[in-house]
């Protein structure tokens, strides 16, 4: 079935927003500017290896750099973990688990 069109493409003519909608849009603006402006991100050429070794592992390379810029972000942020004191005097102690049902 062909569709016969007799126009191009128009211009698209939005409605104006109402003031509560350009406020919460110009909020949402600097909030989002504040966050983009307070990354520090430096750029390096990496040629260790390249989009090949993503793809290997079912891996795009935008989702690899994502995964990435998460791990960076979790060692900088994430609590410090716990570490073991070679002062306890039962380091190898053993705390049984047991299910609950």
């Amino acid at each position: 079935m062909l569709i016969k069109v007799d126009q191009g493409p128009r211009e698209v003519i939005f409605k104006p927003c109402l003031p509560s909608c350009i406020s919460a849009i110009e909020s949402s603006y600097t909030i989002a500017r504040e966050l983009a402006d307070s990354v520090d991100l430096v750029v390096r050429r990496f040629e260790d290896f390249g989009k090949r070794i993503p793809k290997k592992f079912g891996l795009s390379p935008d989702s690899f750099l994502q995964m990435a810029f998460q791990l960076a972000y979790y060692m900088v942020r994430s609590p410090p973990h716990s570490i073991p004191s070679h002062r306890n005097p039962k380091p190898h102690h053993r705390v049984p688990v047991v299910p609950h049902n």
